[in-house]
């Protein structure tokens, strides 16, 4: 459904259904998955709809929601913290809420280019609101991570389709620039969440240990296991050398860097 239809429908189911259920049933639990882009979030949130008792709303700042004029404006008459905690409400019965939220979302920069100030104070907001469980999701292969962010960027395929014969040339400052950035993110969200309150899952082995990681999710989440699934299927299964144009460039530009391990092995990567 389109944000323009979806986001007056579930603020009315906030404001009525949810909130009478919350007059009997115990409090909502809430959680928001912290990732970088193309680390696997779709995944988990795919996999996350399979449990009865959890709604996921996705990611509430992205793009695709802020292309409704709609949207943006009922964000900016709550102020981006207050819709965050709204979204984070119960909607009929649920037992649990959850969001997702790009370590882009909550720059200052993002919002103020599109028009809802204020998401630099989202982090700080999530930090202070000790109910809000974080799920940090990483991809432990970044470079695997920038050539499935430069081929969905390039044919606009961000959640199916395969990716083809696509190529992509990365330059080395721009692929600098982005392993600098992903590491930054990550340490803060580590720095920023106690251990009680940080779950910290790699794209690696959910995909690889798909029921045993979302185990240990529901019980960091205190809620019963269900079985789960997902009709999602990796985009990319071409090794590095094959994707990167001047990848011969880069792995000479890493070498005898902390990077250097990620241009190691030729294996095709999840993507």
């Amino acid at each position: 459904m389109q944000p323009q239809y979806s986001v007056p429908i579930k603020d009315f189911l906030h404001s009525t259904t949810g909130a009478a259920a919350s007059l009997f049933l115990p409090p909502i639990k809430k959680f928001a998955i912290l990732s970088s882009g193309r680390s696997g979030s779709n995944l988990l949130i795919s996999l996350l709809k399979s449990h009865s008792k959890i709604f996921q709303h996705g990611e509430i700042f992205g793009e695709f929601q802020l292309e409704s004029p709609l949207v943006r404006r009922r964000i900016n008459q709550a102020g981006v913290c207050a819709y965050l905690d709204r979204r984070l409400s119960r909607l009929t019965t649920e037992q649990i809420s959850g969001v997702k939220l790009l370590y882009n979302n909550i720059e200052p920069r993002y919002g103020d280019v599109r028009g809802i100030p204020g998401t630099g104070d989202l982090l700080e907001h999530l930090q202070a609101n000790s109910s809000i469980r974080i799920i940090q999701l990483r991809r432990q292969d970044k470079l695997a991570l920038l050539i499935s962010m430069r081929l969905a960027n390039a044919l606009q395929q961000w959640v199916s389709g395969s990716y083809g014969n696509k190529t992509v040339h990365m330059s080395v400052e721009w692929v600098h620039e982005q392993l600098t950035w992903l590491e930054a993110w990550e340490s803060r969200i580590v720095e920023t969440f106690p251990e009680d309150r940080l779950l910290q899952m790699s794209y690696e082995t959910l995909a690889a240990n798909t029921q045993d990681e979302m185990h240990r999710l529901f019980a960091f989440l205190e809620i019963e296991p269900a079985p789960v699934h997902t009709r999602m299927s990796k985009q990319n299964t071409r090794s590095k050398s094959e994707v990167i144009e001047n990848y011969d460039e880069l792995h000479e530009a890493f070498h005898g860097t902390p990077y250097a391990s990620l241009f190691s092995e030729e294996l095709p990567s999840p993507g």
